[in-house]
């Protein structure tokens, strides 16, 4: 299963299922980060953040992407818009999904910051 988080400006989180060929998840991704023009950040080798690039300086401010990409000390700007988590890539330069344990750690992560 090819599993992602969805994280919203607004502050909801959602696990999403990609499909299984990249150019199936191009479109699945334009679709979740509503734009054209989206790009990938390594925050880690086991942890990419996917948002609009075309979007960086006009969506509004995403708290909870921000904070998380913070945690990681990799942050010098607000994130903006919507952002999607997946699981860095293989050697290949695929993408990989997020394993149980990371959908869970990050969603448990993300749901304490809430607080």
């Amino acid at each position: 299963m090819n599993t992602a988080v969805l994280i919203t400006p607004e502050g909801r989180i959602a696990e999403v299922l990609l499909p299984r060929t990249s150019q199936e998840r191009a479109t699945v991704y334009r679709t979740l980060l509503r734009c054209e023009t989206y790009g990938v950040l390594a925050r880690t080798s086991r942890l990419d953040m996917w948002m609009d690039l075309d979007g960086l300086y006009s969506h509004p401010v995403n708290p909870l992407a921000t904070t998380l990409a913070q945690r990681f000390g990799r942050c010098w700007q607000p994130y903006r818009g919507r952002v999607l988590l997946t699981g860095g890539t293989d050697s290949v330069g695929e993408t990989l999904p997020l394993s149980p344990e990371q959908v869970h750690a990050h969603l448990t992560g993300l749901f304490d910051l809430l607080d």
